[in-house]
């Protein structure tokens, strides 16, 4: 609808939204590699394509078959160390759970992973409890980036209160669209927390991320 109604007056969305803000929006990448190296070769070709920031899992698909707890850590703590020596500190990491580990997992992972001075630590477990994933961030010292399953202002607005978040993360396509969206940013704004939209889908989602970052 705000796409019919930008067409009928001949401008972007982003003037019927308020005007724009930016010039340039700033994309992070996924990148996969079972294999560690795998892992480095992709994170260094998406590096010379001009991505300043990658996102990846820091563990590989098979990890359930692993026998402790430790031994899963331990290959995570190794495949993030890898990558930030392949692509030096110039460019941020942001580690990617998809609520895989339970809240005490997720925090001794990340305190392995602080010195590696991530970007931000995306659902580090079920979006189900805001006082835990507040001590989550709390205890393992990294910033959280969550909310791309909430489909209400009402849940990103637990989440805020709880002091439980750094990023959120509004998916255009589930959170009430562009103008939920707005609303999900607005609340973050007036809790110095940043947006950081959700976008796995198509390239008609990626322009409406674009319409709202701007």
């Amino acid at each position: 609808l705000w796409d019919i109604k930008g067409k009928r007056l001949g401008v972007p969305i982003y003037d019927l939204m308020g005007g724009k803000t930016r010039n340039k929006v700033r994309c992070y990448i996924h990148v996969e590699g079972e294999t560690i190296d795998d892992l480095i070769s992709d994170s260094v070709e998406k590096v010379k394509e001009g991505f300043t920031a990658i996102r990846f899992s820091p563990y590989s698909s098979d990890f359930f078959t692993y026998d402790s707890v430790s031994e899963w850590i331990d290959d995570a703590e190794n495949r993030v160390s890898a990558v930030r020596e392949a692509v030096g500190n110039k460019i941020d990491l942001c580690i990617e759970i998809h609520r895989q580990m339970a809240p005490s997992e997720s925090i001794m992972l990340g305190k392995k992973l602080e010195k590696f001075n991530p970007y931000f630590y995306e659902d580090p477990m079920l979006p189900d409890s805001p006082e835990i994933m507040k001590d989550i961030q709390e205890k393992s010292n990294l910033p959280i980036a969550t909310g791309e399953r909430f489909t209400t202002i009402f849940e990103y607005q637990q989440l805020l209160e709880s002091n439980a978040v750094s990023y959120v993360r509004p998916d255009v396509c589930l959170c009430g669209g562009l103008s939920g969206s707005k609303k999900v940013a607005a609340m973050a704004e007036a809790n110095q927390v940043k947006v950081i939209p959700h976008n796995p889908l198509s390239p008609v989602s990626t322009a409406a991320c674009v319409q709202l970052d701007a």
